[in-house]
């Protein structure tokens, strides 16, 4: 099948056409730029963690972005909408598929309860988590306990969905490995498979502030309802607060499965905020390394540029982290910083990226961009800075070059102020 700048996607979910009960997802990626490769997987490992989540009281609900039930403690539920299996709560399911997340309050059979639902972005599945009011009050400690284990439960969904598109990408490597002309593909690969894990190594800290924050409110509430002074304002305002927390680590994992995303689109976007949004992935890394970075920009004025930001960010994180290990590998550091320099001279845009680092040797020097050599000791194949300097000649009109080898050493990576469709069509030609 042709690409035709098909982005990564995840399919609805259809029953396996083996036994036709278990169900499965296909989840469909860009393959070499002109063809789609697809991996279909069971999602049986996501069912049983949502339905091992039982306490008294509480129940978990996971929905497909059709309304179908896919997990529910009453078997009869599931394959159907909340609307076909109780008529009367039909609102609810309206509310549920009108928002991203929230909290809702409602009433069934004589009884109260608090739902609590959220969306993963990827797929538009619904988890869903209803607490009985009168439970939640008489066991408390149990609801805090499931809160936190929804918790784990969206960073394990994101994972198998970021490790799914991993599988169509290696699957479709063992294919290509032996042709020459798909030879730059692999390597591609390669490199983007190495600072893909470099990210990921982050999220676990990235989500320590939400846990942290999570455990807070848990203590809280804990402690009220031991000097009974726990009131439904108090609970009603912690669980809201919980929720926030949620969405925050959701927003976390989108922020490291969309760096990679396959865009190639010319749009206008603030250079600075581009670059910011780098340095925000590299921010919990950067800052136990104790590694601070500044930016100076010589125009003055945040910078409207025109061009792939997708592009420019992959660049500017192979060349942050060459230089984040050149810091690490030097003994004695009289500056423990990365500094960035934006300037502009006619239809170019240059950043300056400058490290006092232990520099480059004129050995290194003369074979630093060669796809399968290392600026770095032992720390890489070097084939970064050669897909960096491709990606900023053929996909940016514009040129990576080292303008200085030691203190400090300082990358220049140039790309046009306003890239056009028709040099952008050129250069991807070319290439």
């Amino acid at each position: 099948m042709l690409a035709n700048n098909f982005e990564p996607a995840i399919s609805q979910v259809f029953k396996s056409p083996i036994n036709k009960i278990d169900n499965m997802i296909a989840a469909i990626a860009p393959f070499n730029g002109k063809s789609l490769a697809t991996l279909v997987v069971e999602i049986k490992d996501v069912e049983e963690k949502v339905s091992q989540t039982k306490f008294e009281g509480v129940f978990a609900v996971l929905i497909d972005a059709n309304r179908k039930i896919l997990v529910d403690p009453t078997i009869a539920f599931r394959g159907k909408k909340l609307s076909e299996n109780i008529p009367e709560l039909k609102w609810l399911e309206d509310e549920i598929f009108s928002k991203e997340a929230g909290l809702v309050e409602y009433e069934l059979l004589g009884k109260k309860y608090l739902l609590l639902f959220d969306t993963v972005a990827s797929t538009h599945w619904k988890v869903v988590l209803t607490l009985e009011k009168e439970v939640a009050f008489a066991n408390l400690n149990a609801q805090t306990k499931k809160l936190l284990y929804l918790s784990f439960g969206f960073f394990i969904l994101g994972t198998c969905l970021m490790l799914g598109i991993n599988a169509v990408h290696e699957f479709w490597r063992h294919q290509v490995e032996k042709k020459k002309d798909e030879y730059e593909f692999i390597l591609a690969h390669r490199s983007r498979m190495s600072e893909i894990g470099e990210l990921i190594s982050g999220i676990n800290h990235q989500l320590q502030q939400p846990l942290n924050a999570l455990n807070l409110l848990t203590t809280s509430m804990l402690s009220n309802l031991k000097n009974k002074t726990l009131t439904n304002e108090t609970l009603e305002g912690n669980l809201r607060m919980s929720q926030q927390s949620i969405v925050l680590m959701s927003k976390t994992i989108g922020l490291f499965r969309n760096f990679y995303r396959c865009d190639e689109n010319i749009s206008q976007f603030s250079l600075q905020k581009c670059i910011e949004s780098v340095l925000q992935v590299l921010y919990i890394d950067f800052s136990r390394q104790n590694i601070g970075v500044e930016i100076h920009n010589d125009t003055h004025k945040d910078l409207q540029v025109t061009s792939v930001d997708n592009f420019i960010q992959q660049v500017l994180l192979v060349l942050l982290q060459n230089a984040k290990e050149a810091l690490l590998t030097k003994a004695e550091i009289n500056h423990h910083k990365i500094q960035i320099l934006i300037s502009v001279e006619k239809d170019l845009v240059f950043l300056d990226i400058s490290d006092w680092g232990e520099g480059i040797t004129k050995e290194t020097k003369a074979k630093l961009f060669d796809n399968i050599k290392s600026s770095k000791k032992d720390l890489g194949s070097g084939i970064g800075l050669y897909f960096a300097r491709k990606i900023a000649r053929e996909k940016l009109e514009g040129d990576l070059i080292l303008i200085q080898s030691s203190s400090p050493t300082t990358f220049r990576f140039s790309f046009k102020y306003h890239l056009l469709k028709k040099d952008y069509d050129n250069a991807s030609t070319n290439a």
